[in-house]
């Protein structure tokens, strides 16, 4: 029998009765007992209740969040005992996404300073677990949409991260072993282990059992993998000791945001007319020349390619089969960088019926501005291609990842091209009604075998974290209002 708490906040004199907890996740410990859990739904709060040795319940602290988070779904913590928190959410897990709104998932921060940041907020991430690495420098995670563990340095304010090469089919819990090393759980009950040092795999349990969540029990030397659909506790014991000196996290491939670079000799011939009809011709008498000049200078990314639907959630009655798209300086509607004089976004895709769903021009009105602190500017209204390429970055696994926008108009559209590894290509569509469809993308080649992608990521200046701590006149305002 699994028995509740109703847990109270102490404020002052004032005793104030805590809502019962609703879809509590993501437990973990700091070292003096003290216990933090998120709530799984939209606009979840964030706890931490002190436990004594003897296992006596005491007060209970609501952790706020600085911002505008009540979007937000929580799904795991991790916590130190100097302070430091580590939170992973996302606005579109267990909700619809609004007309216009982005799905997105973030990793949020509190430093050992009480100071809060964001070091990581993506388009279509679901970042389902989180831990400290065994000395803290790094916050290790797993995104179960992506099957991506990666780990991310806290020691810069400014975005440095890596990732295990391997993919994972719904990784839902990380946590560091005494060794540097990584274990992960799969949701359908496989437990590996990840070398972050020279980039192995080893399949350490498998298991028909689902798992929600993971975590190392140090005093007991074990691992404990919960599942919630059976009510069980598994404890999986390692075979001998660790090294307890070993770091293997210590010496893993981290990186800043770098530069991606794969272009062929000659441009693929779907994308010449478009470049001819933008003026490149007129740069260079030599078109490929140009055209290399011309993907030194500024990000360009074009791909033609076939698709085959790998996942879904729901019945896909006809499926996108074919993806032809070309981004030109994707990352220029900033509104504080200067862009490329000519811009190019384009995307078109065929279904198994024959359909084609395109880019056409839409009036809109732009925004720009802090979703945490909930300020925006009203930039006017423009003449947008939608679906509409606002982001590209290179990701830690070597991909080229970019976002098309259909501003609630059209689906939302991820690519995920790996110019080394073509075969290891991936497109998630986000339906308007919410549904995921996710794809294998295989590229297709000329008549004369010619490459048919286009990678350009010239190197920017590092993405600085985003600080959503408040200012002492603002926690000054709020004290006085009340």
């Amino acid at each position: 029998m699994i028995r509740t708490r109703a847990f109270s906040e102490k404020n002052g004199n004032i005793e104030t009765r805590l809502a019962p907890l609703k879809w509590p996740k993501g437990l973990s410990f700091d070292r003096a007992g003290n216990l933090y859990l998120v709530e799984n739904k939209r606009g979840g709060r964030v706890l931490k209740i002190a436990i004594s040795e003897s296992g006596k319940i005491g007060a209970t602290e609501i952790i706020r969040v600085p911002g505008q988070t009540g979007t937000f779904t929580w799904n795991s913590v991790a916590a130190r005992s100097n302070g430091e928190l580590l939170l992973t959410g996302s606005n579109a897990q267990g909700a619809t996404i609004a007309a216009g709104e982005m799905a997105q998932g973030a990793i949020v921060y509190r430093d050992s300073e009480d100071r809060w940041w964001v070091p990581i907020m993506r388009p279509l991430a679901t970042f389902s677990g989180i831990t400290f690495s065994k000395n803290g420098q790094y916050a290790i995670f797993c995104d179960e949409l992506a099957g991506t563990v990666g780990w991310l340095d806290l020691q810069s304010r400014y975005l440095r991260e890596g990732a295990s090469s391997a993919s994972f089919q719904s990784p839902v819990g990380v946590t560091s072993l005494p060794d540097g090393r990584v274990a992960v759980a799969e949701k359908d009950g496989r437990i590996s282990l990840v070398d972050p040092e020279v980039d192995t795999v080893e399949v350490l349990s498998e298991s028909t059992t689902p798992i929600a969540s993971l975590v190392w029990n140090d005093q007991a030397s074990r691992l404990l993998a919960a599942s919630d659909k059976n009510g069980l506790l598994i404890e999986l014991s390692p075979d001998g000791a660790f090294e307890k000196f070993l770091d293997r996290m210590a010496r893993a491939r981290c990186m800043a945001e770098g530069a991606i670079r794969h272009v062929p000799d000659t441009p693929p011939d779907y994308l010449r007319p478009l470049l001819e009809m933008g003026g490149l011709s007129e740069l260079n008498p030599d078109f490929d020349l140009a055209f290399d000049e011309l993907t030194r200078r500024i990000p360009i990314l074009a791909a033609d390619a076939r698709a085959t639907l790998i996942q879904t959630f729901d019945p896909v009655e006809d499926p996108v089969v074919h993806l032809r798209f070309i981004a030109l300086d994707p990352n220029r509607m900033s509104f504080d960088d200067p862009g490329f004089d000519f811009a190019i976004s384009a995307v078109i895709l065929r279904t198994k019926s024959g359909k084609v769903y395109k880019t056409q021009l839409a009036r809109t009105v732009i925004l720009t501005g802090n979703l945490w602190r909930g300020e925006f500017v009203n930039h006017g209204t423009f003449d947008l291609p939608v679906p509409f390429a606002y982001q590209a970055k290179p990701d830690a696994r070597g991909h080229a990842v970019i976002h098309f926008t259909g501003l609630g108009r059209t689906p939302d559209i991820a690519i995920a091209l790996n110019p080394e590894k073509p075969q290891d290509s991936y497109m998630i569509l986000t339906q308007l009604d919410g549904t995921l469809e996710q794809y294998r993308l295989e590229e297709t080649r000329s008549a004369k075998g010619a490459d048919s992608w286009v990678v350009s990521m010239p190197s920017r200046k590092p993405q600085t974290w985003l600080s959503i701590s408040e200012s002492l006149a603002d926690l000054a305002k709020k004290e006085t209002a009340l």
